[in-house]
């Protein structure tokens, strides 16, 4: 049986030419290809790098997304066609009416992740922006506005506390304007 691919980052990013959905493998064993699930059904095919133990990054544009609460996920197809969906990395993306022009601005990995109770959110903006800061479950529902606002140009950090919350998955997301950025953090107590 093949080692599953490790799979070291997935993110979903509103631009103007649609969703762009981008992942990083650190490894792969026997993969032929990616398939790329919305809503749970499949929406796109990207091949795979084979065998390899080298990092690889992969790029999917979803260009018939519409407006609302999206939940992207990829799955790995083996050359015999064995599929392993990753369950594990789920981007969830608000899809808004308008989409906009070239990123603005982006959202970092929290760090540290997994944590317990505090971690760090940071974000760098490439102009001066109107954001708005979001703790989501992954259902897509805004569980706290963490930040909403006008913020200048450059790299900010914002602590986050979860001591209340329970363990489990949840998503920061960083809206600028009509673009959207989620990452997934992990509260393990």
């Amino acid at each position: 049986m093949p080692l599953p691919i490790t799979l070291s980052s997935f993110t979903a990013v509103q631009t103007s030419s649609g969703i762009r959905l981008s992942w990083q493998t650190a490894s792969e064993t026997e993969n032929d290809h990616f398939l790329v699930y919305r809503d749970d059904i499949v929406i796109g095919h990207i091949n795979g790098a084979g065998t390899s133990s080298e990092p690889h990054e992969y790029e999917f544009i979803d260009k018939t997304a519409q407006p609302g609460v999206h939940r992207y996920l990829l799955s790995d197809v083996t050359f015999g066609g064995d599929e392993t969906k990753h369950v594990d990395r789920t981007a969830v993306i608000d899809v808004d009416e308008g989409l906009s022009g070239p990123d603005k601005f982006e959202l970092f990995d929290v760090y540290p992740n997994p944590f317990n109770p505090v971690t760090t959110v940071s974000y760098e903006l490439y102009e001066d922006s109107q954001i708005e800061l979001s703790l989501m479950g992954t259902d897509g529902k805004v569980l706290r506005t963490l930040s909403h606002g006008s913020e200048e140009k450059g790299v900010h950090t914002y602590p986050l506390e979860m001591g209340n919350m329970t363990s489990g998955v949840y998503l920061i997301r960083l809206k600028v304007g009509d673009m959207i950025q989620t990452s997934k953090l992990i509260l393990m107590k």
